[in-house]
């Protein structure tokens, strides 16, 4: 018999059409596997009660219903069961929440039951933590429970991220005095996460003004509950974050209040860290989880929490029921303990039981990974040496970075060398990229926070620290996770202007006007027109000041680099704004920046560098014979100086590739390519312009990688694009033209990483391509070829970011691979 499918795999043949031939083999497999079956029509038959989708599908009232003796006013919220109002009650003049059953007239049976447990279970628990029923009844057809009202929310509404570990644990160690009430009384909540905690208080008080409230105990289940024998299947339902593994697997014998110390240590880790201990894509990679792996330990998402409150968050989740906490009262017990300063009673699982764990859950796994072991010691010692030196480099450079930024000694060159350290450790391979952007990014959050409250803080060392903020929202704006992105750049600004209200320089209006350009890509990039406008509107304000601060300081030996700046920042605004259909106010900018370097060239002592910047902005804005004359005037006058600086040869690079762009205007979603040729003789073609350009210019072929890479990411936009349109071959074509560019180059250079770098963007653009028709097979094998690509680049040049982030990126993508094309593509 072939393998057993994952659950993923099972997931996607239930929702498969009965017409896909994708699955045939698979579902002969499923007929002759008991086991898959099982799975199969437990998990994926009974996802609706686990799935956020399910609201969609339940038959909700339309409009408020009439309930005599009720004035409904507003909705408060929807759940798996019914919809539940606040109503005013006038003949007792009081507000009280009122749930109705969802489905209204010709409610079936089971809602029926279920509403009637409910109530029942509501009813036999008295608690002040308890949300308290005061009549249940129907009218009409209409099932309903009127409840205290609860003016102060949920938690889940209250709680964005971590919460101060005092508060966390106050709050769980309340809720869990009133569930070790409801066990008392017979009763298991099984639903208990953040969104059931009811804050009685007022909705903006603080922690010590509200007081946490259970509710919803629309699955509870009694000892004396008929519906199964004390032996039979229990209905899988839940919140699959928060649910035990006894739960998912519907074991009934099993469930039972250690269920509920299971979501109880689910809901303390998820107030704890910021995130619940299991989240994955889809339900049944969460319930998977959930039933064979281990969580991340707190302390390993917040480094500061104490580790006795991460003991209590795994002791609770412990898979085996008879080892977490005898009940909630105990729990409760434990988490008074560490509030008090008391040693608590649970003990850590070390690391042999985790070891023993893993191997009970996949003895299969188990029995090869020993054989490995025995056959590749000397190459697992290696890995392991690594890794150790890896990490031990990331812990070495985040302590060195926090001394050096606290230190009124340290300078801008020595905190740059330990974050560009740090950075260096972004591709250890015990994470992925995105854990690694993840923890990078906490330490500067961290940092930040310090400089907040030092004082008297060095502003170049404040300046470093917002650059590598923006650094880590770059990456996460090119992997589409615009929030995080957002978070940095706005934490950024913050400590900028903090510094600006005390004194203002050019370092930091510098970093300034990048922060604002950088949130102004983030909309872009989310296509909010009308946010990206006002940012980019004061990144104009900014650089008009620092124009005004330039003009008079030749001597200042950051003269010329602002004036770099403020050429990239207006250069990428203008074409924004061409990107807009908005010629007009681009040309006018293009005019206004041309003057800026007229007046700085007439300045005594004014680099050369700034004649030759200048130049490209006259060529740029219209290439006449007189503006080219000027620029190879400007080019042989800082050649005979000796090579170009790095950062003219970056412009020059970026003239010439807008120079040969194979398409009439720049970033215009609407225009074709200048005659259609063959990928090869498109290939041809751009190669021998570039070439020429940089013949014509005098310049060494120095320039050409630069410029090829250039020209990549023109064709990546040009099809990201057009796949956007809905224009499939279209993006194919510019594909395949930048593949032959891309094979081209590497053939005419092993050697170069850069054009290794060109060819592993053109395997991803392939595999965008397939994304759109789900061809996962040459997904899959696309990205192998982009990976491959891109670690050739990096160990011919190992310092290349660009090549180090490409690694980490493909690795992700091969190791997240699901056949579901991403939204963002």
């Amino acid at each position: 018999m072939s393998p057993c499918p994952s659950p993923e795999t099972l997931d996607r043949l239930a929702q498969a059409l009965p017409s896909d031939s994708r699955f045939s083999a698979m579902e002969s497999h499923v007929e002759s596997c008991a086991g898959c079956r099982n799975v199969l029509e437990r998990l994926a038959a009974d996802s609706s009660a686990c799935e956020p989708r399910q609201l969609e599908r339940l038959p909700l009232l339309e409009k408020p219903p009439t309930i005599p003796g009720f004035v409904i006013e507003r909705e408060l919220g929807r759940g798996g069961m019914g919809v539940v109002y606040q109503a005013w009650q006038p003949h007792l003049e009081r507000r009280v929440a009122l749930k109705v059953v969802s489905g209204g007239v010709g409610i079936g049976e089971e809602d029926r039951e279920r509403w009637l447990c409910e109530a029942r279970a509501i009813g036999r628990v008295r608690h002040r933590n308890v949300v308290t029923l005061l009549e249940a009844g129907e009218h009409d057809g209409c099932l309903y429970l009127v409840l205290d009202l609860i003016p102060g929310g949920s938690l889940a509404e209250r709680v964005s991220g971590p919460l101060p570990a005092r508060v966390a644990v106050g709050l769980i160690a309340t809720v869990a005095r009133a569930v070790e009430s409801l066990h008392q009384a017979g009763l298991v909540h099984l639903d208990l996460k953040p969104s059931n905690i009811l804050l009685d208080g007022p909705p903006e008080g603080r922690w010590d003004q509200v007081t946490p409230m259970v509710t919803d105990f629309g699955i509870a289940r009694t000892g004396d509950d008929g519906g199964t024998t004390s032996t039979g299947p229990l209905r899988i339902r839940g919140t699959p974050s928060y649910m035990a593994p006894e739960q998912i697997a519907g074991d009934r014998a099993a469930v039972g209040p250690q269920t509920d110390i299971y979501s109880l240590g689910a809901t303390l880790y998820r107030l704890l860290t910021g995130r619940p201990p299991f989240q994955a894509t889809s339900v049944l990679v969460t319930l998977d989880l959930v039933r064979t792996g281990e969580p991340t330990p707190p302390r390993t998402l917040v480094p500061r929490l104490p580790r006795d409150l991460e003991t209590i968050a795994q002791t609770c989740l412990r898979k085996d029921p008879t080892r977490r906490y005898v009940s909630a009262g105990a729990l409760a017990d434990d988490l008074q303990r560490w509030l008090d300063g008391f040693p608590i009673q649970a003990r850590p699982v070390s690391k042999f039981e985790h070891a023993g764990h893993w191997c009970r859950r996949r003895p299969g796994f188990a029995i090869l990974l020993a054989v490995l072991v025995l056959t590749l010691t000397s190459g697992l010692l290696g890995l392991f040496a690594l890794w150790i030196h890896s990490e031990a480099e990331r812990v070495r450079a985040e302590n060195a970075l926090v001394r050096a930024v606290e230190s009124d000694q340290a300078n801008s060159a020595s905190v740059d060398e330990l974050i560009g350290l740090l950075t260096t450790t972004l591709d250890a391979p015990q994470m992925l990229a995105s854990e690694r952007l993840e923890k990078s990014s906490r330490v500067v959050h961290d940092l930040a926070a310090r400089v907040r409250q030092a004082r008297g803080f060095a502003a170049s060392n404040l300046v470093v620290i917002c650059n590598l903020e923006r650094q880590l929202a770059e990456d996460f704006r090119r992997r589409g996770k615009y929030a995080q992105s957002r978070e940095l750049l706005l934490d950024a600004l913050e400590l900028l202007e903090g510094r600006k209200r005390v004194a203002k320089d050019l370092d930091t209006e510098k970093e300034y006007a990048c922060g604002l350009m950088d949130l102004g890509l983030v909309a872009l990039s989310q296509d909010d027109f009308d946010e990206s406008t006002v940012y980019f509107q004061r990144t104009e304000k900014v650089l008009e000041g620092l124009e005004q601060m330039i003009e008079g300081l030749v001597e200042d030996p950051r003269h010329i680099n602002v004036i770099v700046l403020i050429d990239l920042l207006r250069r990428q605004l203008a074409s924004i704004h061409v990107y807009c259909g908005r010629e007009g106010p681009a040309r006018k900018l293009l005019e206004s920046h041309v003057r800026m370097f007229d007046r700085l060239s007439l300045e005594r002592g004014a680099d050369a560098s700034i004649g030759l910047l200048g130049a490209l902005a006259r060529v740029e804005m219209a290439a006449d014979d007189g503006a080219m004359a000027t620029l190879h005037a400007a080019i042989r006058k800082l050649s005979t100086n000796g090579p170009l600086p790095e950062f003219l040869r970056e412009r020059l690079a970026q003239w010439i590739t807008n120079d040969v762009n194979p398409y009439s205007s720049k970033m215009n979603p609407t225009c074709e390519p200048k005659g259609r040729l063959e990928p090869d003789a498109s290939a041809d073609s751009l190669i021998r312009a570039l070439e020429s350009r940089c013949d014509a210019l005098g310049v060494d072929h120095s320039l050409f990688p630069k410029a090829a890479l250039m020209m990549a990411r023109i064709g990546v936009r040009r099809a990201a694009e057009q796949r956007r349109a809905g224009r499939l071959d279209d993006a194919r074509r510019t594909t395949a033209s930048l593949s032959a560019f891309a094979a081209k180059l590497a053939r005419r250079d092993p050697d170069e990483a850069v054009f290794h770098l060109v060819l592993g963007i053109a395997f991803e653009q392939e595999s965008k391509n397939a994304w759109k028709v789900e061809d996962y097979a040459t997904i899959e094998e696309r990205l192998r070829k982009a990976l491959g690509a891109a670690r050739t680049a990096l160990r011919l040049e190992p310092l290349n970011r660009e090549a180090r982030i490409l690694v980490s990126s493909f690795q992700d993508k091969l190791a997240g691979l699901v056949p579901k094309p991403p939204s963002t593509w």
